[in-house]
């Protein structure tokens, strides 16, 4: 029973980032988002996760969301989650991956995600041998308490969510804020 249910956002990991006086706040709904595009063809499987600019090189693994529409946090440091009920990355909606910034002590994959930048380059790798290359649009930190509906949104714009937590930590496994990091599509590289 060490899997622990949060609240939708915070559900997606446990993590730490800024204190609240420094925090953006900024709905994705506000975010001009008229430059992503929807890859083409059928919705393909995320398996892997390369950011150069942090590091991550990490394997993508499928998670679930509860009948309470919470989302199950990762078991372990390693890795990705992907909520596969909502969009892949770069086809239709919102795209929803998260990970741990720590985890009992060891660095978690998304350990370096506040370091993002507008404009830093961020790539999946796709069952079936494909490449979809991304760029972070913006970064936000939200209160636990003051997360915008639309940043678990499964309609509006096309657009990945990367989400990690930050802020102080309130208990083991639960901290006050969560950093996310949103993605645009800029090309998706099929095999010929």
């Amino acid at each position: 029973m060490q899997n622990k249910k949060f609240g939708l956002i915070l559900a997606l990991v446990v993590f730490t980032c800024c204190v609240a006086v420094s925090c953006s706040e900024e709905p994705i709904e506000d975010l001009d988002l008229q430059e992503s595009r929807s890859f083409s063809g059928t919705m393909q499987k995320p398996v892997k996760i390369i950011i150069p600019k942090i590091a991550v090189d990490a394997t993508i693994h499928s998670a679930d969301i509860n009948e309470e529409s919470d989302v199950i946090a990762p078991a372990q440091a390693v890795g990705v989650a992907w909520y596969e009920k909502y969009a892949s990355p770069g086809w239709d909606c919102n795209a929803i991956l998260g990970a741990h910034r720590d985890f009992r002590g060891t660095p978690g994959a998304f350990a370096n995600l506040g370091r993002l930048k507008i404009g830093d380059s961020v790539e999946f790798h796709y069952e079936d041998g494909s490449i979809g290359y991304f760029v972070v649009k913006s970064r936000n930190t939200y209160s636990c308490d003051n997360i915008p509906a639309s940043v678990m949104a499964n309609s509006g714009p096309t657009r990945t969510t990367l989400i990690t937590s930050a802020g102080s930590p309130l208990s083991a496994v639960r901290y006050s804020h969560c950093l996310v990091v949103t993605l645009v599509a800029v090309e998706h590289i099929g095999l010929d």
